[in-house]
């Protein structure tokens, strides 16, 4: 007995484009692509937008673009869940939302995020970019300098996000490649605004006991971007300013040849400073080498600085105007490590006022006065296992490196000290 076979019918209810839809939609892209016009018909065909509103279907209907059933499924359809549902999952994927890292208002600084180990770098960054001057100098490059040097700064940069580096180190090769950078501006204003802001000069002076001539190097004037001082064995600013332009004695062994005199004889050795820039960044050498283990220590003893300092009779050839320097930043290095640890950076906004703490993203309002003596009384009750020096006047800043970053701000953290002092005319 022969089965019958019943017909098909599993295509049976499967739309079909009309043969002759393919040919009409190139005929219509043809004719806009040669006229380079078009009419609301040939939108209407190409996009099929004639078609009615879906009500509910029970599958999304793929070439009506008025159903939206796989977004929003209707009440009455069969799709239960849609695109909206599931935006959690979506957004989710994405990542962290932006808008929850906004700051609180515009008034307040930014933050910069840690990439690793690049805390030194963030914390120069955020003092270069506070100082209003600087960063508007900056900021007014031409576009086509910053096309042609940004990815030369940043390849010679080289940031290592996984090692520790040193934060004088970064700012001295920072401001050495901004000042060539710039250098191509063919705006005043940006292309020496790193020599305009930090450079000052000095002078190694020798002078023969016998003579009272100085040598013919003592009338070279060199350069500088920051004063490195000694903190070792000394209690504040003050102390390392007298050290660092103390006479030296050149005797016995270290006697001067002298070409006047046309022999060894006793001499003086000094630096003088020529003159001062209006940013004038202090370096404290909290690290030192020891010879017998061949490795680095840093110095965490106690460290005191002013909030305004009179340089008028630190320069060789004594200025008649003022030379008042207000406190603008401190950066300070938190570990007792040389080679690890943490750096964040105290500044002042010369606009209001305030201090802040940037600690890479999370900024902190200090308020006005964060090293006031009642702030520093405060620290000396809240820290009591730590030494602390109470300040001669208001204006004296405590920065205490054993316990703490700068006492005054009563902050308990781990063993560190400021290594940056900066200061503004």
């Amino acid at each position: 007995m022969k089965m019958s076979h019943r017909p098909t019918t599993r295509s049976k209810n499967k739309r079909h484009r009309p043969d002759d839809s393919a040919q009409a939609t190139a005929e219509i892209f043809w004719k806009i692509h040669s006229t380079g016009q078009f009419t609301e018909d040939d939108l209407n065909q190409l996009y099929m937008i004639w078609k009615p509103i879906c009500q509910g279907c029970r599958v999304n209907t793929k070439d009506n673009p008025n159903c939206f059933c796989g977004l929003v499924p209707p009440p009455n359809g069969s799709r239960k869940s849609g695109l909206w549902q599931k935006m959690s999952e979506i957004v989710h994927s994405l990542g962290p939302d932006p808008s929850k890292e906004l700051r609180a208002s515009t008034s307040s600084p930014a933050g910069l995020t840690n990439l690793g180990a690049t805390c030194y770098a963030n914390s120069i960054l955020q003092c270069l970019y506070m100082n209003k001057s600087f960063r508007e100098g900056v900021f007014s490059v031409e576009p086509n300098v910053l096309k042609e040097q940004p990815a030369h700064l940043l390849k010679t940069l080289e940031l290592d996000n996984g090692v520790q580096q040193d934060s004088h180190e970064f700012l001295t090769l920072l401001l050495s490649l901004l000042e060539r950078c710039l250098s191509c501006s063919k705006l005043s204003k940006a292309r020496t605004i790193v020599q305009d802001i930090f450079r000052g000069s000095v002078s190694h002076v020798t002078t023969c006991s016998k003579c009272g001539k100085d040598s013919e190097a003592s009338s070279k004037m060199e350069d500088f971007y920051e004063l490195e001082l000694n903190v070792k064995g000394l209690k504040s600013l003050d102390d390392s300013l007298d050290d660092y332009l103390s006479v030296e004695e050149l005797q016995g062994e270290n006697q001067y040849y002298c070409e006047s005199c046309e022999t060894r004889v006793d001499a003086t050795r000094s630096i003088k400073l020529r003159s001062l820039p209006v940013v004038l960044n202090f370096q404290l050498k909290r690290c030192v080498f020891l010879p017998k283990t061949t490795t680095k220590k840093k110095i965490t003893s106690a460290f005191c600085f002013p909030g305004e300092l009179d340089m008028r009779h630190r320069l060789s050839e004594h200025s008649q105007s003022e030379l008042i320097y207000d406190l603008s930043a401190v950066l300070i290095h938190k570990g007792s490590a040389v080679n690890s640890g943490h750096y964040i950076a105290h500044i002042k906004d010369e606009n209001t006022g305030q201090w802040w703490e940037f600690d890479d993203e999370h900024v902190s309002n200090l308020g006005r006065h964060p090293f006031s003596e009642g702030s520093s009384n405060y620290a000396a009750k809240s820290v009591q296992t730590e030494p602390v020096v109470h300040p001669s006047c208001s204006e004296s800043i405590d920065a205490v490196a054993t316990g703490s970053h700068v006492e005054c701000l009563a902050r308990k953290i781990q063993t560190g000290g400021a290594k940056s002092i900066t200061m503004r005319v």
